[in-house]
């Protein structure tokens, strides 16, 4: 399996691929926003395998994650 995808960072020096694992949110939400199209993923895994690792481009956790500040900011209004 090429692992280069779970080396790759982003400009300011921080992964640009998380283990689902590594959320600070239940697995089961994490796919919720896959499955909503807020949150970015790739599934790695060989050819026949079951089992793979699912990544999530962190670029689109802190999308989402800013958008929800932005919410919180404008209710407080």
């Amino acid at each position: 399996m090429n692992t280069q995808l779970l080396t790759e960072t982003t400009k300011r020096g921080r992964p640009k691929w998380l283990r689902m694992g590594h959320l600070r949110f239940s697995r089961g939400y994490g796919h919720e926003l896959i499955e909503a199209g807020v949150l970015i993923s790739v599934l790695l895994k060989t050819p026949g395998s079951q089992k793979g690792i699912r990544l999530i481009d962190s670029d689109s956790l802190d999308r989402y994650l800013e958008g929800l500040v932005e919410q919180q900011r404008e209710a407080v209004k």
